[in-house]
């Protein structure tokens, strides 16, 4: 047992401390979690300690970054009466849950101390039940930095217009419509998150409003706009302009997520520029034909990094192109993802033929190609020509290595066959072709193998070598992408005829 010999003079207490050292520790505690610190309130407790530990803490406000947080079931009216005025952050969710009467009086409560409000969050919300929220918002949130409105799917919310919130850094309207001269856009020049999702037909806005509202934020990392449905009509009708030959710069833009239809995307690329972008995603609605001028401008400007390797995924609900940028030797992430929705594969082809036409300088240089049709027996691409499957290959002349699943291995080996293959020929540069398969389908794979055999050997008989492999699914069925820690590549059984 260890006893403190010291005498009580020389004993030194908490107590004894003085405001400065507290302060520290304090901070301490505060940036060893500081997620907890607020959400959790853990400097409640101890302020809660004594008096002079609270009334350190509360003089020290701004520098140990208090707020009071909390959501559902929260006694607002207490809570406010037990704390001087500081920033207040508060989260509800009624999607599952409805808003009570005590809900909906301490948010009104909340509302009512406009210029102490930091952090808002809305979900679940209803025309029907929670109009009266929306219209107290009716003002001027002068140190408001985050906002998030998300209504149900089913419901169309109207934001006031002269709503406004001049140091707003994230703000994402889920189902939430801003009427056209909305100050909430036009106000927030500290925006660095922005995300309109899921926008109602019956909100729509032209993409040369939006360019005109986000003129003036360049601090923007971030953009997500997605459309509930099919705008074609709307956009057709609008009287849109040519874009001008200077841009917006958006010079902190590193990510441009979309949802709609391309003529809306055009539009809205077409007028913006973002010279350091790192991803680019959009999902369109299907379309008979695609036509992307400004896109592919859009993409010459930020992404100057050749793309490679290309993937193109198959699947029951839509094709995806994935293309990651390759820097020296290595490989970054994805940085390029385009969708189209359609659940028919000779659709989803004639998408993906398109796409890559209409971004042709962007592929022309691609080494390696992956193409898979995950999840249906090798029957479901029957719907699909081989003149299209020919078109499609026709685009990647500099193609190096063909990756391919099982499923469309005996379309992949038709078209190659000399007999059957066009002039010019197709993929003059190719070296590997590896199959993908779930390796428990061997007849089929040596069927396949089988039919890629003249193909083999009429291009060793010209002299270019090309190898031929399977490699195990299992590298594919987590991800589109090559695990981190291993190369798939590494486990192909080449095999050389």
């Amino acid at each position: 047992m260890n006893f403190d010999l010291r005498s009580p003079s020389e004993r030194k207490t908490i107590d004894s401390l003085h405001d400065e050292l507290l302060l520290e520790i304090f901070n301490a505690y505060r940036l060893d979690n500081p997620d907890t610190w607020i959400f959790k309130s853990r400097w409640f407790i101890l302020a809660d300690v004594c008096r002079r530990w609270r009334e350190v803490i509360l003089a020290s406000a701004i520098h140990l970054e208090l707020e009071l947080s909390w959501g559902n079931g929260t006694p607002v009216a207490d809570l406010l009466d037990d704390w001087p005025p500081l920033p207040l952050e508060f989260s509800y969710d009624f999607s599952f849950t409805p808003m009570t009467h005590e809900d909906e009086q301490g948010i009104l409560l909340a509302l009512q101390r406009r210029d102490h409000v930091r952090s808002m969050s809305l979900y679940g919300l209803s025309a029907m039940s929670h109009a009266s929220l929306i219209s107290a918002m009716d003002q001027t949130f002068s140190i408001l930095e985050r906002l998030s409105l998300r209504a149900t799917g089913d419901t169309h919310l109207t934001l006031p217009q002269t709503s406004s919130a001049p140091r707003l850094r994230y703000l994402c309207l889920e189902a939430v419509a801003h009427p056209t001269g909305s100050l909430l856009l036009s106000s927030a020049l500290n925006l660095t998150d922005l995300q309109l999702e899921n926008i109602p037909i019956s909100a729509y806005f032209s993409p040369e409003y939006l360019a005109a509202q986000m003129s003036k934020m360049s601090r923007l990392e971030t953009l997500s706009i997605s459309f509930q449905a099919s705008t074609a009509i709307l956009d057709a009708q609008r009287d849109s302009t040519e874009p001008q030959a200077t841009c917006i710069m958006f010079p902190k833009l590193y990510s441009l997520i979309f949802r709609g239809n391309s003529t809306w995307l055009e539009g809205f690329v077409g007028r913006i520029g973002a010279n350091h972008l790192l991803t680019l995603k959009a999902t369109f609605f299907y379309q008979a034909t695609f036509t992307l001028p400004f896109l592919l401008r859009f993409m010459d400007i930020s992404q100057r990094a050749t793309l490679n390797p290309v993937i193109v995924s198959f699947s029951s609900d839509d094709v995806s192109i994935y293309a990651s940028k390759l820097e020296g030797m290595q490989i970054l992430p994805v940085n390029l993802d385009l969708s189209v929705i359609s659940n028919r594969i000779d659709r989803q082809v004639q998408s993906v033929i398109q796409l890559v036409d209409a971004l042709l300088p962007k592929f022309s240089a691609v080494e390696q190609l992956e193409c898979y049709l995950w999840g249906a027996g090798p029957g479901r691409s029957d719907s699909v020509e081989l003149a299209q499957w020919r078109q499609l290959l026709r685009s990647f002349t500099s193609l190096r290595d063909l990756w391919i699943s099982t499923e469309l291995g005996m379309d992949f080996a038709i078209c190659l066959h000399p007999d059957e293959a066009p002039f010019p020929e197709l993929l003059p540069e190719l070296r590997r072709i590896v199959v993908v398969t779930d390796m428990e389908s061997w007849d089929l794979d040596s069927n396949i193998h089988a039919a890629f055999k003249d193909f083999i050997d009429a291009r060793r008989l010209a002299g270019r070598r090309i190898d031929f492999g399977f490699q195990d699914a299992k590298w594919f069925r987590s991800s589109d992408y090559f695990s981190e820690d291993s190369d798939p590549q590494d486990e192909a059984q080449s095999q050389s005829d």
